[in-house]
């Protein structure tokens, strides 16, 4: 029998329990907000630990597949899938919740990335971008932005997709960065900043 499929705010909660218990400094972003459904509980957290919290999509859908994505990303993620007509869904729910500790930035990464002014480190990040390229990208530019002891997670990091996709540009980050070992739940991979 099969079970409910896993959100990826589960994987997150106990991540946040650490941020709050050990005090570690820093707001909360996700990059591939798609249409809020992890952005806006997340930034309803953020807001009672008193932090910011910013969420970065092209509303737009995917980006094109590279070679890394492989004819599973093509199939799958394909130029355009999940386009949501532009921002304008995001910032409806974000008003209707009466978040105002939340930030939204459109745009295609790593080109909106260089738009996204944050006035101080980062203590959680979540990327659930799917395809390899802009997940390193993603990686790369939230790295030197983290709190010592902040927690990176990826969301579809799939155990068939060795050397692939979003689990292919996590394998390739760690290869360079130093960081405390990964640990997966529910196809999420999350690890932390020395």
């Amino acid at each position: 029998m099969l079970g409910k499929p896993a959100h990826p705010l589960d994987s997150l909660l106990p991540l946040v329990r650490k941020i709050r218990a050990e005090k570690i400094p820093g707001d909360f972003i996700e990059l591939g907000v798609l249409a809020g459904q992890t952005l806006i509980p997340l930034a309803f957290i953020a807001e009672t630990l008193g932090k910011r919290c910013y969420g970065i999509d092209s509303f737009r859908g995917m980006s094109k597949p590279g070679e890394r994505d492989g004819a599973v990303g093509r199939k799958l993620y394909p130029e355009g899938r999940f386009d949501q007509g532009g921002r304008e869904l995001i910032d409806c729910r974000v008003s209707i919740a009466g978040l105002v500790n939340t930030e939204i930035f459109e745009g295609f990464i790593p080109d909106v990335l260089e738009k996204v002014p944050l006035p101080g480190p980062i203590a959680l990040a979540h990327l659930d971008l799917d395809i390899y390229k802009p997940t390193l990208e993603a990686l790369e530019w939230v790295w030197p932005r983290m709190s010592r002891g902040g927690f990176i997670a990826v969301h579809d990091y799939c155990p068939k997709n060795l050397g692939m996709l979003a689990r292919g540009a996590v394998e390739d980050f760690l290869s360079k960065h130093s960081c405390r070992q990964v640990q997966v739940s529910r196809l999420t991979a999350w690890f932390r900043k020395d």
